[in-house]
């Protein structure tokens, strides 16, 4: 799914403006890293279904943690400590993942 079609800009034709497609749909099972995915729950942009499917995609390999009252790009203003937690958690559990060079 496209986010930009997800955002009701019917009157500009979005997907001949956006000439750059960032499809991580695609490229998440070439992935073989844990991946922390931060969304948060006030998110219009991007719809959690989105993050949830992404990690599904990753299976094992994803983290997803939820910013509670947090948009697009405010979860650490809105629950720093949270933020935090959850960064500081997601590199202590991969710290000594096989995979790192």
């Amino acid at each position: 799914e496209d986010v930009a079609a997800t955002q009701g800009y019917r009157v500009f034709p979005i997907r001949f403006l956006l000439t750059e497609r960032f499809d991580s749909l695609s490229r998440a099972a070439k992935l073989h890293m844990p991946v922390l995915l931060l969304h948060g729950t006030l998110d219009a942009l991007v719809p959690l279904w989105m993050t949830e499917r992404l990690a599904a995609e990753m299976g094992s390999r994803a983290r997803v943690g939820l910013m509670l009252g947090a948009g697009h790009e405010d979860g650490f203003v809105v629950d720093r400590p949270r933020y935090r937690r959850l960064i500081g958690e997601f590199i202590e559990a991969t710290r000594n993942w096989a995979g790192h060079r």
